[in-house]
């Protein structure tokens, strides 16, 4: 009696390598079903089902149920506040999104009156912090349609603990909520801000013991835009003297060649001028930047001189450009004080470091200049390239 023969399973690993071979198609399936001993009809199988199993895996549309969410009434006030505090979204965006997501209609009116009552509640929250902990704290005036809003920030973990719409913004409007907050605790070591006359009265009456710090983005902000003016101005002047120049050599009219010319011999005075100006107001504003109001730097007396000396060359730029630069060189002339005295408040915490190691304070203030060098390289940092 015959046994029947025992059918030979081709192992997992032969099969994908039979599917790779003949999705490859560098050899005919004869050749294949010939290299594994298995049937052509094998071979074609086994591509199939790989084939079947890519497309799967990587089908574009997943129709898997993920999670399900009870559209309830507190959810849509959830998602109406969601999409205003942290989309962003406009009240008419609001209705667009619930109308197209949930088939849900919602008013202006309610998208308005969710988000007034959610501020009330708010504002009841905010009102039973303890403020005590905020020792540093920065304040500024920030607009919403035209109006202001009073803001004040503890520096160091960013809590808000002022934001309030305000129709002034005058000594007596900060000097209110300044007195609301010190109902909360809150009194400052120490106050930044922008060396607005309003907000600095107040802080100074509601916040007598706070040391007051005027920070020094506005000013180089101001800087920086009249450079802006100057360089666009030169460029217009440019461009005004090359037209000019082209003009006057393809006129053959000998009058009108010679009123171009007068023209062109102003324009050329005019330009040689910005340039200058903006030459010098460019150096002069980025010594200012990088080497009187950066915190790495030289001595209190090194940056009052470079200070005195960077103003008094500026005034003489007023003479021959005075738009611009002028408003500059006031502000640098109020704000002196202000903007010298991070220094200062640097110096009296160098002085305790320098007689806790028993150096001397300029050793101490040697170091703070090194800070301005690169620690991984030789090179200077760009500011100090700056400054040569």
């Amino acid at each position: 009696m015959i046994k029947p023969t025992a059918i030979k399973r081709i192992p997992a690993h032969t099969k994908l390598n039979i599917a790779l071979d003949a999705i490859k198609q560098k050899q005919s399936i004869t050749d294949i079903s010939k290299q594994y001993g298995c049937s052509r009809t094998t071979v074609h199988q086994q591509k199939n089902m790989l084939i079947d199993f890519a497309n799967k895996t990587f089908q574009s549309e997943n129709n898997e149920i993920l999670f399900s969410l009870p559209v309830t009434k507190q959810f849509i006030l959830q998602t109406v506040l969601a999409l205003y505090l942290i989309c962003k979204s406009s009240y008419r965006d609001i209705q667009f999104f619930l109308q197209t997501m949930f088939n849900y209609s919602l008013s202006l009116g309610s998208v308005f009156h969710i988000i007034e009552e959610a501020s009330a509640t708010a504002a009841k929250i905010n009102q039973s912090y303890s403020l005590s902990n905020i020792k540093e704290s920065a304040a500024d005036e920030i607009f919403h349609r035209g109006k202001p809003v009073l803001t004040a920030v503890d520096i160091p973990s960013r809590f808000c603990a002022l934001l309030m719409n305000a129709e002034l913004r005058d000594e007596d409007t900060w000097g209110i909520h300044l007195f609301d907050l010190a109902r909360q605790g809150y009194h400052p070591d120490l106050a930044i801000l922008d060396g607005g006359k309003g907000l600095t009265a107040g802080h100074q009456v509601a916040l007598p013991g706070t040391k007051l710090q005027h920070d020094h983005f506005h000013i180089i902000k101001d800087i920086k835009d009249c450079g802006r003016f100057l360089k666009n101005e030169e460029a217009s002047k440019a461009t005004m003297t090359l037209k000019l120049y082209h003009k006057s050599s393809k006129n053959s009219d000998d009058e009108q060649k010679k009123i171009i010319a007068d023209s062109l011999q102003t324009a050329v005075t005019q330009l040689s001028m910005i340039e200058a100006t903006h030459k010098k107001f460019k150096l002069l504003a980025q010594w200012l930047q990088y080497d009187v109001l950066q915190l790495a730097g030289y001595s209190p007396q090194d940056r009052a001189i470079m200070y005195d000396f960077i103003v008094t060359e500026m005034e003489k730029l007023v003479i021959t450009h005075p738009h611009r630069i002028k408003e500059v060189v006031t502000s640098l002339h109020t704000q002196r004080h202000a903007l010298l005295d991070v220094a200062n408040t640097l110096n009296n915490k160098f002085s305790e470091i320098a007689k806790y190691f028993k150096l001397s304070l300029d050793t101490i203030w040697e170091i703070s200049y090194l800070a301005r060098y690169d620690i991984n390289s030789l090179k200077v940092t760009t500011h100090q390239n700056l400054k040569k």
